[in-house]
């Protein structure tokens, strides 16, 4: 499968998957859907370098791990979002803290693995 064909299959999984669940749970849900087609995305390029590129600094198991860690992340924040309430001090604390925290844990954990590479 070419690249481009991957890019397509991932946009019309999140127009499907808007189709079907937009009108049964309203608005919200196409955030949802796009993440899960960004997920599919991730996947499928992941596989093209792995298999087509034969490219392997970075495993698949890592990637994944912090994309599933991030989307956690993103449904914690988003139930914080609608208890306390969008762009409330609670909530605004809370998307500094975990985005915030999270930035910075990733930055340097990449930088670590990845430093003999910038040389």
């Amino acid at each position: 499968m070419q690249k481009g064909f991957r890019t397509f299959l991932a946009g019309l999984i999140n127009i499907l998957l808007n189709i079907w669940l937009i009108p049964i749970s309203g608005y919200e849900v196409a955030a949802l859907t796009t993440l899960i087609s960004y997920f599919f995305l991730l996947l499928f390029h992941a596989l093209n370098v792995k298999y087509y590129l034969k490219d392997n600094t970075i495993s698949a198991r890592y990637m994944f791990s912090w994309a599933f860690l991030m989307i956690a992340l993103s449904l914690i924040q988003y139930y914080i979002s609608k208890r306390f309430g969008m762009f409330s001090l609670t909530e605004r604390i809370s998307r500094i803290v975990i985005f915030g925290g999270f930035g910075i844990i990733v930055i340097t954990r990449l930088y670590k693995r990845m430093k003999h590479y910038l040389k």
